[in-house]
């Protein structure tokens, strides 16, 4: 959240959920950033240095893969 977003975004993992990183994608699915995450419930991310449009938070765990869909002002 939020989403759409300008600068950057926080990401909220629940209870259950301990991921190990958090990969962002362009629309055209190149990575962009990685960002590893150590024992959080959730993340802010910075992505002020990137243009308006649509990308893909991955979000990878032990035993699962997310993803989901971001836009950027």
């Amino acid at each position: 959240y939020p989403n759409p977003f300008t600068n950057s975004i926080n990401i909220d993992f629940g209870d259950n959920k301990s991921p190990k990183s958090i990969d962002i994608y362009n629309i055209g699915g190149t990575l962009l950033r990685q960002t590893p995450v150590f024992d959080s419930s959730s993340i802010e991310i910075d992505m002020s240095n990137l243009e308006a449009g649509i990308y893909i938070a991955r979000i990878v765990g032990d035993t699962y893969v997310e993803s989901k869909r971001l836009i950027k002002f």
